[in-house]
């Protein structure tokens, strides 16, 4: 994995007293992984280009193109951006009013992405009644109304359950099925079902099929759907893709904000 771009490696969050502080990043030659790290500035996390996942104690957030990840202030969390992903960090003092108190992705309009842009191209220090602090405001104001995406994926701190989810988030084309599982953590069937219900907000089922989402839409978003295809996957997704939304896989990014609002069940 990669080092942080060169435009973290001097920043302290936790000393910055600006109102918000935005910044781009690309990584180049390599994924970059960070690791668990918390501050007291809330941070949201914009997708340029490639694809970007963020890492939580109880879920894990998928941030395409046209979308950003919010992470409130004093939250753990671990950043996997894949080889040339171009983004932003925007850090933001947890004082603003109307922001999330609970991490999500959310869709980024035209309008809000050329704020931050511009944000991330003006000096760092700046006064809130001169022009960029007027900016960071209105940034913020923007950012306060954007809606949330259906692109978060649960996890669980029982041990059972956290064994079955760690092993398909490193192994997406696992084909176990709930019986087998069931029978290597020792469980029945059904007992093993209604505890991932109740564990995960979801079935066995939809999870795996979310899981196998998120990550094909991060690599289709740097490798294209054919890599997806060869690497990621047991078998195409086209028809599971089309009935989930409503698209074949290679139109789900342009459509990205306006069709996982749509998805059923937002817990599953």
């Amino acid at each position: 994995m990669a080092m942080l771009p060169a435009p973290l490696t001097h920043y302290e969050p936790d000393r910055d007293r600006n109102l918000a502080t935005a910044m781009r990043l690309n990584v180049v030659q390599s994924a970059m992984e960070t690791p668990f790290y918390q501050h007291r500035k809330g941070q949201l996390i914009m997708a340029l280009h490639g694809g970007i996942t963020c890492e939580l104690t109880d879920a894990l957030l998928m941030v395409p193109p046209h979308c950003a990840v919010w992470i409130p202030a004093d939250t753990p969390h671990s950043n996997h951006a894949t080889v040339n992903a171009r983004f932003c960090f925007v850090f933001v003092e947890p004082i603003f009013p109307g922001l999330l108190a609970r991490s999500c992705t959310l869709f980024i309009s035209p309008l809000l992405q050329q704020l931050i842009l511009h944000l991330a191209e003006l000096p760092g220090d700046y006064a809130l009644d001169l022009p960029t602090g007027r900016l960071a405001v209105v940034m913020l104001e923007q950012l306060a109304n954007m809606p949330e995406e259906n692109l978060s994926l649960p996890f669980s701190s029982h041990p059972r359950i956290r064994r079955i989810t760690d092993t398909l988030n490193h192994s997406p084309a696992e084909r176990r099925t709930l019986p087998a599982w069931a029978s290597l953590v020792g469980m029945n069937e059904r007992s093993l079902a209604r505890l991932f219900i109740k564990e995960t907000g979801m079935t066995f089922g939809r999870r795996r099929q979310r899981l196998q989402l998120i990550i094909s839409i991060r690599e289709l978003a740097c490798s294209g759907w054919r890599k997806i295809w060869a690497m990621t996957l047991p078998r195409p997704l086209s028809p599971c893709s089309k009935k989930r939304w409503g698209n074949r896989p290679g139109s789900i990014l342009p459509t990205i904000g306006s069709t996982t609002r749509r998805l059923p069940g937002g817990g599953g």
